[in-house]
């Protein structure tokens, strides 16, 4: 016990978050202080309460007990950079075993901690601006376009919204985004903290289904008090009706989400910039669809919806997956995000943060964790 608590950086052994977390076990559990204090061997409710406070310092041994009385680990109680927020994810998934779930969470939810408060700690406030969406369960699917072309429009994200969402998102509205490497299943996630939004995106998936689901998660940062996802939405939605309300109430929320999305990336003079159709027409929308960075069904679609287009409506899943046939599989974007290697980065040079324990953090070799701060264009210092 004592060798693991002298390799454990500052940072790690807050008092404050030992105090809190074991009163939020204590208060799970419905325990009063004294009890508490009988099963760490102290003799009243005080020094309880001071630790609980970040007033005293919490033994080794006191740390030990606590862990076997409330059967959790010493990592749990000491790391703050690990999220105890219940409900925090919605992941976007299809067929991922709760097994796979829960264990990549706790990793992702450990980037995203150490993102938090590493920033409190290099004293760098997160921003939190979101845009107003009028939007409720009620609303129509039409609304939802609008609230997009509108919300698009606020962010000045351009003509090709999918290629400057991402950015718009982490710089001027202070949320996390991180392409990341999942577990199989994983297309996304989002999370929401009382301080911090993030997504998550797999980024082995093809550009275009990369920014569809950053926009989709995207609405569902924006509605999490008065819409909240499931932890587990599908992936791909289920054309069949729901048979119970819960099931209808969440298949209307996810397709809300996908035309909040349609009219996010694709608004209407974004459209207009294609022209009409010509030609090839089946070509002539996967051209389009890569031009704006969105899938060449989700543009058939919106244009179909639109009455733009109305005439693409007899284009084919099949059309589509045939002229794509032997396309290359495009680059990948690298690892996580800028803003978050440079929290990190910040951290290490500070001292707050071991390069051996940023590696562990983000689950990278050690002697090749300057190469990933290059690709973000950040001089690392501490490169190995």
């Amino acid at each position: 016990m004592q060798d693991y608590l002298e390799i454990m950086e500052p940072a790690f052994m807050s008092q404050i978050h030992i105090g809190h977390r074991l009163r939020s076990l204590r208060e799970q559990k419905g325990l009063k202080q004294k009890e508490v204090a009988e099963a760490l061997g102290l003799s009243d409710h005080q020094p309880v309460s001071q630790i609980e406070l970040g007033k005293r310092k919490v033994t080794a041994q006191e740390l030990v007990r606590a862990s076997q009385y409330f059967d959790v680990s010493l990592e749990w109680l000491t790391n703050p950079f690990i999220l105890t927020s219940k409900n925090s994810f919605s992941w976007r998934q299809n067929n991922v075993t709760d097994e796979n779930l829960n264990s990549f969470e706790e990793v992702a939810g450990e980037w995203i901690g150490a993102f938090r408060e590493l920033n409190k700690i290099n004293k760098t406030p997160l921003k939190q601006i979101l845009p107003r969406l009028s939007l409720t369960y009620n609303s129509s699917l039409n609304d939802a376009v609008t609230a997009g072309e509108q919300v698009s429009e606020e962010l000045n994200l351009g003509e090709r919204p999918a290629l400057s969402l991402s950015d718009a998102l982490e710089n001027r509205l202070g949320i996390l985004v991180l392409m990341i490497d999942t577990v199989q299943g994983i297309s996304g996630a989002a999370c929401a903290l009382q301080d911090l939004n993030a997504i998550l995106i797999n980024r082995k998936e093809r550009p275009a289904r990369r920014n569809t689901d950053l926009a989709h998660e995207f609405y569902h940062i924006l509605t999490w008090m008065e819409m909240r996802p499931e932890r587990k939405e599908a992936a791909c939605h289920s054309q069949e009706s729901p048979s119970t309300h819960k099931a209808k109430r969440n298949q209307k929320i996810e397709r809300l989400a996908d035309n909040f999305s349609a009219g996010l990336l694709m608004p209407q003079k974004t459209l207009n910039l294609l022209g009409k159709p010509h030609g090839n027409l089946t070509k002539w929308l996967i051209e389009g669809a890569d031009y704006l960075g969105v899938s060449a069904l989700s543009l058939k679609w919106r244009l179909v919806n639109s009455k733009v287009c109305p005439e693409l409506k007899r284009i084919s899943s099949e059309d589509i997956r045939e002229n794509r046939a032997h396309e290359n599989n495009p680059e990948l974007p690298p690892l996580f995000s800028k803003k978050f290697l440079e929290t990190i980065d910040l951290a290490i040079q500070h001292g707050h943060i071991s390069i051996g324990k940023a590696a562990k953090l983000l689950n990278f070799p050690v002697d090749e964790l300057g190469d990933l701060f290059e690709i973000h264009s950040i001089n690392h210092p501490g490169r190995v």
